[in-house]
């Protein structure tokens, strides 16, 4: 394995760990980001779960300000929103993008538990994503397991695709199949 190759394992490893123990630098951002997101275009194979973790805060970040224009470049035209409550009724672009900007308040928020992987110019990201926030009002606190699908777009990436649900509670079956043992 090259030398290269050694250090991203290394710095992914690094990273897992980190955000297992909720890293407050990288794992929380403060409600109030004082200036215009980062934007991330090129990316290396070691650095591609800190690119994608600050993919997805730029996103949150542009929620909580409610910010229309990161948000118009954050999101590919077509995307969608799934839920695991209505996954019949996928929510568009333009009704997400309205709500995200009108109605959609985060009073904060954290992410943990995320993961990346590139395949080309398609990444798939999950996440555990923590809110306190509201939607037109209703409470939307709780904790959410959320699967973005990005694509690369000439030389920006953009959200294609978010499916939402609540997380699996731990259980003896859980633990079987993510136990590094086979029996």
């Amino acid at each position: 394995m090259s030398g290269s190759a050694l250090k991203g394992l290394a710095l992914c490893y690094s990273m897992c760990q980190r955000r297992w123990d909720f890293d407050p630098p990288l794992m929380h951002r403060s409600v109030e980001p004082t200036s215009e997101p980062a934007r991330v275009t090129k990316m290396s194979p070691e650095n591609t779960l800190v690119d994608f973790a600050q993919l997805e805060h730029n996103w949150a970040d542009a929620i909580v300000r409610h910010d229309e224009a990161a948000l118009e470049r954050i999101l590919h035209p077509d995307y969608q929103l799934i839920i695991s409550a209505a996954p019949e009724r996928p929510v568009s672009r333009v009704t997400w993008l309205q709500m995200a900007v009108q109605g959609y308040d985060i009073h904060k928020y954290q992410l943990s538990a995320l993961r990346a992987r590139r395949l080309g110019d398609v990444a798939v990201v999950s996440c555990l994503f923590w809110q306190h926030a509201t939607v037109n009002g209703v409470d939307r606190s709780g904790t959410f397991f959320i699967v973005d699908i990005w694509s690369k777009s000439g030389d920006e990436w953009r959200a294609t695709a978010r499916f939402s649900s609540h997380p699996e509670p731990p259980s003896a079956s859980s633990r079987v199949v993510t136990s590094p043992t086979i029996r």
